[in-house]
């Protein structure tokens, strides 16, 4: 028997179990952490909610054994259409195309696998602290309804507890960004007679106001339009009217779900302190405009258990502190997109506002702009694979640093992994990787190509 003995495996708490929270405890898993998972809510939520999930976040639920069941129940979304004053037109996403699925089922399905493999996930209990321990650690204290929660010994405690989010007050930050929000009015409903498009989501601009139309399955249609916060309107009699201004046909059939919400466009003061990190709600909210909110909780789960995964020294404080440099600058960017979009809607600013020489159409419309290590002003041409997320398998995640990609197939990485002869993709993308070698950074964001002939 050896002398050598293991390091016990790292333990963290994550508070809330909404769709980030959930990512997050099963990428930890996959690391062979201990994960503990607190929600308040004594029972799952219910409702749609943000419906929409773009490639990269598909690319993360495929990681986590997701990769079937999601896609077998989503209803898949092949192109955005537009509708202004000066006619219609379509941009279709090909590899970059979306699934819609209801953000209760996706959530249902997360929690099912987390409790399927062990992780401990524990309703109607409240994060109320988390104090520094003799052990390096943290000692994290919560609450029940009907009495107390025994302290929990970490080395890491993620915030994922959404708009009010008290692990957020426990690192002394705050929600920047204008008080003010948006008013919506929603509807989804089920399109019995089949009038409405079923593979795009079309956004509508001008004459009678901004309307997204989104197809969501079981041949339901969701209506979501902004209007002042001042005026008091019907949300039934405001959708209907607004559907049939812009063309369509009157949204009949029976509603599963209709609600009246403001959205604000906010980023913390800061993701991280410590051994404490926010994702999700609790880091960052924005208005429906490009349907990113959840895929953004998603990638900040994926963005922060890559940096603690590819980390050797196991310094939790230290891959902490760079997830957040990563985030808050990415989710800026985003949110500044998401701002210009949502003012283009409420008619407050032009058109043009929206196509910065840097963001091709689709990162637009979709809210999506990922920057590039060393060039804050310039952005990949459709053609390049540069910026762009590489598509590997759960054996080469989390801590591949480089690829060397040779007649379309790796053949080295650096550390080796077991993907050698596997053919990387590029995630929303159909482009095939160039022969060279790919530097890449922790969450599998290509940050540099050096292009070699390949060997006659």
């Amino acid at each position: 028997m050896s002398g050598s003995r293991r390091r016990p495996p790292r333990r963290a708490a994550i508070a809330g179990a909404g769709t980030s929270g959930l990512v997050a405890a099963l990428l930890l898993h996959q690391l062979g952490w201990e994960v503990t998972v607190v929600e308040a809510h004594a029972r799952p939520r219910t409702g749609t909610r943000a419906p929409t999930l773009w490639p990269p976040a598909l690319h993360v639920l495929d990681l986590l054994g997701l990769g079937d069941k999601v896609p077998a129940e989503a209803q898949p979304v092949e192109a955005l259409k537009f509708r202004t004053e000066s006619g219609d037109r379509t941009l279709e996403l090909g590899a970059a195309g979306c699934v819609t699925l209801s953000q209760s089922r996706l959530e249902h399905l997360l929690e099912e696998r987390a409790r399927m493999l062990g992780i401990s996930i524990h309703r109607g209990v409240r994060v109320d602290g988390a104090h520094p321990s003799e052990d390096a650690g943290l000692r994290v204290t919560g609450s029940t309804t009907v009495g107390t929660y025994p302290d929990l010994a970490v080395d890491l405690l993620i915030g994922a507890d959404g708009y009010r989010s008290v692990v957020r007050a426990i690192i002394g930050a705050d929600l920047a960004g204008p008080i003010r929000g948006t008013q919506f009015a929603l509807r989804d409903f089920v399109d019995e007679t089949g009038r409405f498009d079923r593979t795009a989501v079309w956004t509508c601009t001008g004459g009678p106001g901004a309307l997204v139309t989104v197809p969501l399955p079981n041949n339901t249609i969701r209506l979501v339009a902004p209007y002042p916060l001042e005026q008091v309107v019907d949300e039934s009699d405001f959708l209907s009217t607004r559907t049939v201004g812009h063309g369509f046909p009157p949204p009949e059939g029976p509603v599963v779900w209709e609600a009246e919400f403001i959205a604000h466009t906010q980023q913390a003061t800061r993701f991280a302190q410590g051994q404490i990190a926010l994702i999700g709600d609790a880091a960052h909210v924005q208005s429906p405009a490009g349907g990113r909110g959840m895929n953004q909780g998603i990638e900040d789960a994926y963005t922060l258990v890559s940096e603690l995964g590819a980390d050797p020294s196991g310094d939790v404080a230290e891959a902490v502190a760079r997830y957040a440099a990563i985030r808050e600058q990415e989710m800026s960017d985003e949110l500044a997109v998401n701002t210009a979009v949502t003012s283009h809607w409420n008619g407050t600013s032009a058109a043009d506002l929206l196509s910065p020489v840097v963001r091709s159409e689709l990162e637009v419309a979709s809210c999506t702009f990922r920057r590039i290590a060393g060039s804050a002003a310039m952005a990949p041409d459709d053609a390049s694979p540069l910026g762009r997320r590489v598509s590997l398998g759960a054996k080469a995640w989390p801590s591949t640093s480089s690829l060397h990609v040779r007649a379309g197939l790796i053949d080295a990485t650096t550390p080796a992994r077991a993907t050698i002869g596997a053919r990387p993709g590029l995630v929303g993308s159909d482009l095939a990787l160039p022969d060279g070698r790919y530097t890449l950074s922790p969450t599998m964001n290509i940050l540099a190509l050096e292009t070699q002939q390949a060997p006659a």
